[in-house]
């Protein structure tokens, strides 16, 4: 059987885990595998719901240890943590605030749906006890924590409140109540408790594919003592994962990096075996771009720091000038990158319309076309409109506010988001140094070409350019949204990267690295 072994820690942006993805496409293509979930994820059924995963084969080795036996159960809300009745409830966004005598008592952490997940107990303002509930309606664990931030003691429950083992200062394991009288009562660390628990699980044949986590590195290690374990790694080239002898990379071009690394690194073995495996198979799925003449770029601010977003929105915005035409759809990852692009369109305003964009008239303006985009327009709206179009200043007016209409951007977008973008868009612009590989992978779907400064072998030349400086950008630019014949040369080329990324494809590639072991 094969494993796909995640981290889901974090929570948050699943969409783009590798393994997530992989679990996708083996889906799609009806082969058989099991997620095997090595870490505490207490709201792990909102989880897969949330992802689409609840019907996928699954062992939870907390369930196994915590001798969990319930599926289903009503999560904790609130009010099931019977707070003293001296105590006042706060509600924000995502929290609870437990307040006595105006001091926080406690933060009760809450989900989309208001389940509960974490609560955080403070003394003099900082966190002494933190109790972590599962989605199924019980407590799962609970830390003590000292005046550092250091966790000094765990209990980890099964689900009717029973405890199961204690974890002290250290991080060594007691085994309080052993289902398997056989069993060890004492482990160096949970890592060993976990080790020692799968394999007992888990038939000899049986073959990982993991995450590239620093937190299950332990337990890959111990698994791969009897077993074939392959690493699913990325972008950032560490020295952490070159003692496995199977990895799975991104794509060809990151593969020869990392074997370029582990060479300089005086690591690398003939027995090292990297696969190159996209993540994000293509599929052709022609958006708006190739059906209008629209000249619309869709630019990936991404890690661009402060510098690079003002000098990329200062070229684009004076090419919106001077092209009537254009437009431009971007997206930030924070509100502060979003100021220093308005900063850069209110300089044009005072340098190309003569305007001031703090004036009375200039917000009056913005405004009634923000309403008007959002069908919210009243009769005062109207009578607004018609009184600044009398000014004598107002095609200035006029041409700042098209300019600001001009340049959309969304902040903290989804997966959702870009996908809506590259099919309205032209050609794709993602000069960050962190490359967004699923953007490479979609802009190749629906046919456009991209300017990045990381091809990752999806990138060439008759369907983009490598650049680093936005210095570069003019006739790379001018290639593709003007000149129709190196257009189509470029839809012809992502035709082609399509059919070489396509999912039956990259599941190939995937039994090719776990029946490795049948052939060598």
């Amino acid at each position: 059987m094969l494993y796909l072994v995640p981290d889901w820690s974090a929570n948050n942006q699943l969409e783009y885990d590798p393994i997530m993805n992989y679990a996708w496409m083996l889906t799609q293509q009806h082969e058989p595998f099991r997620l095997l979930i090595l870490q505490s994820i207490p709201q792990l059924r909102y989880l897969l719901h949330q992802y689409d995963l609840t019907e996928t084969p699954l062992v939870n080795m907390f369930d196994v240890i915590q001798q969990v036996t319930r599926t289903a159960g009503l999560p904790y809300n609130v009010d099931d943590l019977n707070w003293p009745a001296d105590t006042q409830e706060v509600y924000t966004a995502q929290n609870v605030l437990q307040l006595k005598n105006d001091q926080i008592q406690a933060i009760a952490s809450v989900g989309d749906s208001g389940q509960l997940s974490v609560v955080e107990h403070l003394v003099a303002g900082q966190a002494a006890k933190i109790e972590l509930f599962d989605d199924r309606g019980f407590k799962s664990n609970e830390k003590m924590v000292d005046t550092y931030g250091n966790i000094t003691e765990q209990r980890w429950y099964n689900d009717n409140g029973r405890l199961l083992y204690h974890v002290d200062e250290k991080g060594e394991v007691d085994v309080l109540a052993p289902k398997d009288p056989a069993a060890k009562t004492h482990y160096a660390s949970l890592d060993d408790l976990l080790i020692d628990a799968t394999l007992r699980r888990i038939d000899p044949e049986d073959r990982f594919i993991m995450s590239d986590s620093l937190n299950l590195k332990p337990i890959a290690q111990g698994l791969m003592k009897d077993h074939q374990v392959a690493l699913s790694v990325g972008q950032e080239l560490t020295a952490d994962f070159l003692d496995f002898p199977i990895l799975i990379a991104p794509s060809d071009a990151i593969k020869d990096r990392w074997i370029r690394f582990s060479k300089r690194q005086r690591m690398f073995a003939p027995e090292l075996n990297i696969a190159p495996i996209s993540p994000y198979p293509a599929e052709l799925s022609f958006g708006m771009s190739n059906d209008e003449a629209q000249m619309i770029i869709d630019w990936h601010v991404g890690d661009e720091n402060s510098e690079r977003v003002t000098e990329i929105a200062g070229y684009l915005a004076n090419w919106l000038v001077n092209n009537e035409d254009w437009a431009i759809l971007a997206d930030f990852d924070n509100w502060d990158k979003v100021h220093f692009v308005e900063d850069v369109l209110k300089g044009i305003a005072k340098s190309v319309f003569h305007i001031d964009p703090d004036s009375k008239e200039a917000r009056q303006l913005q405004d009634f076309l923000e309403r008007q985009r959002l069908h919210r327009i009243y009769k005062a709206d109207m009578l607004m409109y018609a009184h600044l179009r009398t000014l004598p200043n107002w095609d200035q007016l006029n041409g700042y506010a098209q300019l600001f209409e001009r340049f959309n951007w969304v902040v903290g977008p989804s997966q959702s988001d870009y996908v809506k973008n590259l099919h309205a868009a032209r050609i794709l612009l993602d000069l960050s140094a962190k490359t967004n590989l699923f953007l490479q992978v979609e802009a190749i779907s629906v046919g456009i070409p991209q300017i990045v400064q990381h091809g990752n072998g999806y990138v060439v030349k008759q369907n983009g350019a490598i650049r680093e400086s936005p210095a570069d950008l003019k006739p790379v630019l001018d290639r593709f949204l003007n000149h129709l014949n190196d257009w189509n040369i470029s839809l012809i080329a992502n035709v082609r990267l399509t059919n070489e990324n396509l999912v039956e494809d990259q599941v190939a590639k995937l039994k090719e690295v776990w029946t490795y072991g049948d052939h060598h």
